[in-house]
């Protein structure tokens, strides 16, 4: 069945929401970036009988209240765009089961959808927002005394909090990049990996040698600079003994 015929059947057998929303996937302005054509090549053909079967099954199950049932449908749709590398419909979906475990308490799948949204997140380059979603997931994982989740959280941050320091390195905030590269250190003594420990303190080492080296040269022209002050005073003021004694002999 083509797209046309899919959308019509979604109708006719009541799925509104669904309907909405396979028309939007399958019918998206074409991307005109490289990179958007890399991350949104479009769903192929044989696979749309598949995005709107979840699509139904995922506007069904919500009318029974089965959230689960919801909850698994909209996973299997983020799964799917994720292997198509199309991560921004991906994070569509992964929104939509990180709102109906938060609408159950259920935080075994809001961290999952978090986790996921992070890692999402960091493939389209948002560090920032990977972050900020992975610093959720930790903070999740201590209101519920989750170890595991916790573990998982701080390996995630490791790597996400590197990326961040070496942005904010490259902009030229070293004093941002050292406070990230801390957390980074944190974090990784929190994730279980002794490689991942190492590699974050010797990264932080570097970066506050760094800047004990740049506070080095800066003190290095301060004083070089109040030497300068000093020898121009020193002129100055010998200036200032001859034009005296230039009057004196002159009277």
């Amino acid at each position: 069945m083509d797209k046309q015929s899919l959308c019509i059947d979604l109708l006719v057998n009541g799925f509104c929401q669904a309907y909405v929303d396979f028309f939007y996937l399958t019918h998206r302005p074409e991307p005109t970036g490289s990179e958007e054509k890399a991350e949104d090549a479009g769903i192929p053909q044989e696979k749309l009988p598949f995005v709107k079967s979840h699509l139904a099954d995922a506007e069904a199950a919500r009318r029974q209240g089965d959230t689960k049932a919801v909850f698994a449908s909209y996973k299997e749709l983020a799964g799917f765009f994720t292997d198509l590398k199309d991560q921004r419909t991906a994070v569509y979906f992964w929104e939509k089961c990180l709102e109906i475990s938060r609408l159950t308490s259920d935080m075994q799948g809001e961290a999952e959808a978090t986790c996921a949204l992070g890692e999402a997140q960091e493939q389209l380059r948002e560090v920032t927002a990977a972050v900020g979603l992975y610093e959720k997931l930790l903070r999740l994982a201590e209101t519920h005394h989750d170890a595991g989740i916790k573990q998982q959280a701080n390996e995630h941050l490791v790597v996400a909090y590197q990326s961040l320091a070496a942005e904010t390195e490259a902009a030229g905030d070293l004093t941002g990049a050292l406070a990230i590269r801390e957390k980074s250190f944190e974090a990784s003594a929190g994730s279980g990996d002794s490689t991942k420990q190492g590699q974050a303190h010797y990264e932080l080492g570097l970066l506050i040698l760094l800047v004990l080296l740049i506070l080095l040269v800066l003190l290095v022209l301060l004083v070089l600079l109040v030497l300068l002050i000093l020898i121009l005073i020193l002129i100055l003021i010998l200036i200032l003994l001859v034009l005296v004694l230039l009057l004196t002999t002159y009277y």
